[in-house]
């Protein structure tokens, strides 16, 4: 779901000061418009470096009600098959981001809460 790359600024000293990491461990989140990326603040484990970046993860999820549900079903109907996820969460969930960013150009993704 997440790409995650490490770099040895011993080798790649270029690559380091492009970026400002000198000397200590860094942790940089990239999203797919941003080419400067952001500095991650929090605690250095991979639990919370995948919670912060997860944030950063484009969503092509529509949200579905009665009222555009015609609409949900009508748009790109000869294309594409459509993918409903019920669910009473406040927000979607990373799996279904995943997924209506890797199947964009073959499904449609609905969220009804």
């Amino acid at each position: 779901m997440i790409k995650v790359a490490a770099i040895d600024c011993l080798h790649e000293e270029e690559l380091c000061e492009e970026f400002s990491v000198y000397g200590d461990n860094r942790v940089l989140i990239f999203s797919e418009k941003d080419d400067d990326g952001d500095k991650f603040e929090g605690e250095m484990n991979a639990n919370a470096i995948m919670n912060a970046a997860v944030k950063y993860m484009q969503n092509f999820v529509s949200v579905v009600s009665a009222e555009n549900y015609d609409k949900f079903v009508d748009r790109d109907r000869e294309t594409k098959h459509k993918i409903l996820l019920f669910t009473e969460k406040k927000s979607t969930p990373t799996i279904f981001k995943a997924l209506s960013k890797k199947y964009l150009t073959r499904l449609t993704f609905g969220q009804v809460k």
